[in-house]
This record gives structure tokens, C-alpha cells and sequence, in this order.
């Protein structure tokens, strides 16, 4: 899995396949609270450490669903995306978060079926917390940023 990159490029890291229980029983089951009954889905790529957790680790493991996107996650593609398969969690980066605010018309768009987001790898501005909140009703889980 690779790093942020948050001095420089990111960077291959090592992870054992039993950390993967670890952050499973830690982060999803305690803070996530992911249950079977869950959509996931997460703009964010694969390769990161973040992006396996919420794409791929953290469903599997509590047999919820997800929703795996191959493109290009781009503010109209995430919202179409979210209105269509009703994730009940996002993940997400601050940099995207951001991008959906901006976008044309993006209240318009059904993301009622969220109950939490998540945003990882970059520091997640207070304002756009409360942006996020304001547009469209749910909270912003803001984890590990650089």
C-alpha cells in the first residue's frame, strides 16, 4: 500500500495481512460502527491505505456492500454515483469534498442515505465541515490529514 506522500511522493508501505483485522476491529467496527446492512463507497483510490480500508477492508469484513467505481471519481460521477447505489457511508479526501461543493447544482442531488462520511489523507478545513453539513445534512468523520 502507498502513503499519502505528505513529504514528498507517496511511498510504498508495509502492511501485514493481520493489520488488516486490526484497523477492521478498531476503526470500522468502533468508530465507523460498518454493519452488514451498510453501503460503502469510497472515491478514494485503491492502492492507498485509506482507500482499501473504506473500498474494500472494512465491507468485506462486516459483509456490507460496496460500491466500486474503475473511473475517474469527478464531483458529477461521485454524485450520480451516490444518488444511484445510496451509499450509507462515503469516504473521501478534502480536495473532492470540496469539489462537490463547488459543482453546479450539487444540492440538487439526492445524498439523504449517507449517515456518516469519512475524509482522510489531507487536513479537512472546519468551514467545509460546515458547508458539508449545511448542503447536504451529514457529518464529516475527519480522520488522519498531513
Amino acid at each position: 500500500l502507498y502513503s499519502s506522500g505528505s513529504t514528498g511522493k507517496p511511498k510504498g508501505t508495509v502492511h501485514l495481512q493481520h493489520d488488516i483485522n486490526y484497523t477492521c476491529e478498531t476503526y470500522a467496527k468502533h468508530v465507523l460502527d460498518v454493519a452488514d446492512s451498510d453501503v460503502v463507497y469510497s472515491a478514494s483510490n485503491l492502492f492507498h491505505a485509506y482507500g482499501f480500508g473504506g473500498g474494500i477492508s472494512f465491507p468485506y469484513w462486516a459483509g456490507a456492500s460496496t460500491v466500486l467505481y474503475p473511473g475517474r471519481p469527478t464531483p458529477q460521477v461521485v454524485l450520480e454515483n451516490i444518488q444511484r447505489y445510496k451509499p450509507t457511508l462515503f469516504f473521501s479526501v478534502p480536495t473532492l469534498y470540496n469539489a462537490i461543493l463547488n459543482y453546479e447544482n450539487a444540492a440538487d442531488y439526492d445524498l439523504s442515505s449517507i449517515r456518516l462520511c469519512a475524509s482522510a489523507a489531507e487536513a479537512l478545513p472546519a468551514g467545509m465541515w460546515r458547508r458539508w453539513k449545511e448542503t447536504f445534512g451529514s457529518t464529516i468523520l475527519d480522520g488522519i490529514g498531513s
